[in-house]
């Protein structure tokens, strides 16, 4: 339990508390929160008529009556939805343009999607809640140590899969893992003789693993303003861009590292297969 409670508090919001759409605390959840913002934001309402009838909300109950009903399609917590309009007041959300967020003292409900969806997105990007949440899951879930025959075996069957594809032209998405066996059997020399020719082969996997990104409707990995950047860094070269943009930038340069060892790798299986059916 101690490991727990040493999680970060990013993720405690989000697992240690009912999420506002539960069906059995949903309710009560969403009127606490609800109430909640409306004192932290020091929101003010118009006094409903003296002469309304009794049955119509006043200006104030109908909003936090809208508010409730709309934030119920976020799969967050009430702590969560604090901590993201605390994040808005002291201007550190960003917008989908990367401009900092203005937030209001009311239960508008399209500032709450914009507020919600940018701390969704602070969430996916933040390291302290991706790793947080795999400590959790090895918590709850001890992964099985794997004996050295196992491992042996799994690496056995992943090269015959790897073989399998190479020999029938199908593509192989875990090709990079046999990069260092590659490299142990004399492989690839001229691409690591040349700095050059590696730094041009990143860079144009870079720009592919941008361009398929944003073909997505929305991609997992980076937002529609860091691929806008990113596409201004290819095409000026700026080093502010570069530097605002570091760890974002840092991502995309792991995902193309990666890929461009799988590229690799494929080749060179490819061209044994090749030179061993023309000794047949």
């Amino acid at each position: 339990m101690q490991d727990i409670q040493n999680l970060p508090d990013i993720v405690k919001r989000e697992v240690f508390y009912p999420k506002l759409n539960d069906k059995e605390h949903g309710s009560s959840e969403r009127e606490k929160l609800t109430k909640r913002l409306v004192s932290m934001l020091q929101m003010k309402f118009d006094p409903k008529p003296a002469d309304s009838d009794e049955n119509i909300l006043s200006p104030q109950e109908l909003a936090m009556a809208e508010f409730g009903s709309y934030i119920r399609r976020y799969q967050l917590t009430a702590e969560e939805v604090i901590e993201a309009y605390r994040m808005g007041v002291d201007k550190k959300l960003l917008d989908t343009s990367g401009n900092i967020m203005q937030v209001y003292p009311n239960l508008s409900i399209i500032q709450a999607g914009e507020v919600l969806n940018a701390y969704l997105n602070y969430k996916a990007e933040n390291s302290l809640h991706t790793n947080g949440i795999k400590n959790l899951k090895l918590l709850l879930n001890p992964e099985k140590q794997i004996s050295p025959e196992e491992s042996k075996e799994n690496r056995k069957k992943l090269l015959q899969e790897l073989g399998e594809a190479v020999k029938n032209d199908r593509p192989c998405g875990h090709s990079f893992l046999f990069y260092d066996f590659v490299i142990r059997k004399g492989g690839l020399k001229c691409y690591l003789a040349s700095e050059d020719a590696q730094k041009i082969v990143l860079q144009k996997k870079m720009k592919e693993v941008m361009r398929f990104e944003k073909m997505k409707v929305k991609s997992a990995f980076f937002n529609s303003y860091e691929l806008t950047q990113f596409s201004e860094y290819f095409e000026t070269g700026s080093e502010k861009i570069l530097e605002d943009m570091r760890f974002s930038f840092e991502r995309l340069k792991s995902m193309a590292v990666t890929q461009v060892k799988n590229d690799l790798v494929y080749s060179w299986f490819k061209k044994q297969y090749k030179k061993k059916q023309n000794e047949l």
